[in-house]
């Protein structure tokens, strides 16, 4: 797919989140997307900020969030990307209707920790019947060395109903994941090549309400085999 040159949005009318996650620009490069175009979804994409790396390289980009004021900034974003589209989908009911195929990367960027396990299970195989051969993966959840872990009102395994006001996730839902879990599902799944598994532990510490708090992350990123 040729590449064509898009018109820049300059940062200062940027609704919400400047710039992509660090972890995803590197993978982005690493994993050599910046010489090649395709169709990239992002689950939990938020106001896009993730996206705007693959849009300025020419690829087509699909968003979906929960929430609609995420939505309307991504599209207000975008608006000068005609192959963007954003999403108001919930995602513990499946995938949206109508969402484009096939898909050559799949962000997973800080969204399935808000998921129940059955429900990102589901959501795992709708997207492994989209995947082109050779898509790419890219997630990042937290680990039960997350600040939030045991905070709140224990559902299921590794799973709790937040009670920290201090990071703005008060009666939410957080799932945390070991390395092996998330391995095991890339393979089994997503149909991944084992050998091709990125995996990186980032802890590091925020500012939120006054208060420092201190993640911990796992990142995973990897290359269809089928």
């Amino acid at each position: 797919m040729a590449r064509t040159r898009r018109p820049h949005l300059n940062i200062t009318d940027i609704r919400g989140l400047k710039y992509p996650d660090e972890y995803m620009i590197r993978f982005f490069y690493k994993a050599g997307l910046d010489k090649r175009t395709g169709h990239v979804v992002e689950a939990g994409a938020g106001n896009g900020n993730n996206l705007a790396l693959f849009a300025e390289y020419g690829w087509k980009v699909t968003g979906i969030d929960l929430l609609e004021e995420a939505t309307a900034d991504a599209a207000a974003n975008f608006a000068h990307h005609s192959d963007a589209k954003f999403l108001t989908h919930d995602l513990d009911e499946g995938l949206p209707p109508g969402l484009d195929t096939p898909i050559d990367c799949l962000s997973l960027a800080n969204v399935i920790n808000y998921l129940p396990r059955e429900n990102y299970e589901r959501l795992l195989a709708q997207f492994a019947d989209m995947l082109s051969p050779g898509a790419w993966i890219f997630l990042r959840t937290r680990t039960p060395q997350d600040y939030r872990f045991g905070r709140g009102e224990q559902v299921a395994p590794d799973a709790f109903i937040l009670d920290t006001t201090e990071t703005g996730e008060n009666g939410l839902l957080n799932v945390f994941y070991e390395e092996t879990q998330m391995a095991a599902d890339f393979i089994d799944v997503l149909g991944v090549d084992p050998d091709s598994i990125v995996t990186l532990y980032v802890d590091h510490q925020n500012l939120q309400q006054g208060q420092v708090i201190s993640n911990s992350d796992l990142i995973m990123w990897a290359e269809c085999s089928r």
